[in-house]
């Protein structure tokens, strides 16, 4: 792409999804001799033994998700890392009766690991791109219209456009004037990871499938998704009030034995659940190794959005926060493509960059507000409705 502008200067604060995905449009689209773009992500580097360690599993959907893997030019590679978990559906009760099944493998929504979409998107980067091990402090006003970040080394450097895509808690979004903060959704959830379900827990693996399966009932939610080396990560949703219930109660930290004890025993977890419900729960028990993953669930107001401010945007999670619907990373990559568009255009237009994020941010709002209406409403059948099963089975037919 020719460009007779000198190339801002862009910081891309956090390595998920929808970092890594705005990364390699801007290095597919822009001069690559002179990329003036880095990503700073406080974790380390992922190794290639990460891309087989189970991780949970994201469905990417035609016009977002899998449009921006096209656009990176990743289609092909894609579908190579797509095995481990299918496209089925299972929705059932508390009693394991089964409400609705869909075998359908068209591909419409294909499924791949976090760990894999890591992979992935890693994988056409130069490796100096991401600066990892690095903490971000702060992001403050710099000189001449640039912003500053202050990382945990103390050392400091300033950018014409920050780009946060760093999630829930994000430095950049702190930095935007007016811009508020997560709250609770009401919602908390327990992982667990069953490896090698297919061979030591055949009956489960039969239970749930190659797919997706999920049991509603009480205002509590049990979810399976497939993972690498025939493995299971379950998740356990509750609708609870205090986000630190289960800290507070010590619940996370109890020995594998007591935990399973607690949510197989306790009234207000899942006694009275199905047989082989409880079965693959108590296997998930067994699985911990070290300490539980358990996770209060944050969202952002509904339609929320800030003022726009020169020099800094937001994408996914730091932009739109949403309780779990299927449409967060899709979402998020859809951002980072009209994103990447925006400032490449802005390079061969008039207005500038500002004018061109400004009119992203705008579209963005609009869009992030009805899938966010959606999530919101998936959370209240999930956890509220009685008759979870059967309001998911008619989404799901009307879908």
């Amino acid at each position: 792409m020719a460009t007779s502008k000198v190339l801002p200067k862009i910081a891309i604060i956090g390595a998920g999804p929808a970092g890594l995905t705005l990364a390699n449009l801007l290095y597919k689209s822009l001069p690559s001799s002179s990329l003036p773009v880095t990503i700073f992500d406080l974790r380390s580097a992922p190794s290639a033994s990460t891309l087989h360690t189970p991780s949970g599993s994201l469905d990417l959907h035609r016009g977002s998700g899998l449009l921006a893997i096209e656009k990176c030019g990743l289609t092909s590679k894609f579908k190579t890392l797509i095995a481990d978990c299918s496209e089925q559906t299972i929705v059932a009760d508390k009693s394991g009766k089964i409400w609705y099944q869909d075998n359908d493998q068209t591909g419409d929504r294909p499924e791949i690991s976090r760990n894999a979409l890591t992979y992935l998107l890693l994988s056409s980067l130069p490796p100096d791109l991401v600066c990892w091990n690095t903490k971000v402090l702060s992001v403050t006003p710099g000189s001449e219209r640039k912003w500053k970040i202050t990382f945990g080394n103390k050392e400091q450097d300033e950018f014409d456009e920050i780009v946060g895509a760093d999630g829930a808690w994000s430095k950049a979004r702190d930095a935007i004037p007016g811009a508020s903060k997560p709250f609770y959704s009401g919602a908390s959830y327990l992982t667990f990871t069953i490896r090698n379900l297919s061979t030591n827990y055949p009956s489960l693996n039969s239970l749930v499938g190659n797919g997706s399966y999920s049991a509603f009932s009480e205002h509590k939610a049990l979810v399976s998704q497939r993972g690498a080396m025939g493995s299971a990560r379950l998740y356990l949703m509750m609708s609870i009030p205090s986000s630190s219930y289960f800290s507070d109660s010590g619940l996370d930290s109890l020995p594998p034995a007591e935990l399973k004890k607690k949510l197989l025993g306790g009234e207000d977890f899942f006694q009275g659940w199905g047989n082989e419900l409880q079965e693959l729960i108590a296997a998930g028990c067994d699985a911990v190794e070290d300490k539980m993953e358990a996770r209060p669930l944050y969202m952002h107001s509904i339609g929320d959005s800030w003022t726009h401010t020169p020099g800094i945007t937001l994408i996914g999670d730091a932009a739109h926060l949403m309780t779990p619907s299927g449409e967060g990373v899709n979402c998020a990559m859809l951002d980072a493509l009209e994103l990447s568009e925006a400032i490449t255009s802005s390079l061969e237009t008039e207005g500038g960059l500002d004018e061109a994020v400004k009119r992203f941010e705008e579209k963005m709002w609009k869009r992030s507000k009805e899938l966010m209406e959606e999530a919101d409403q998936m959370k209240k059948i999930m956890l509220e409705d009685q008759n979870a099963p059967q309001q998911f089975c008619q989404m799901f037919k009307r879908a």
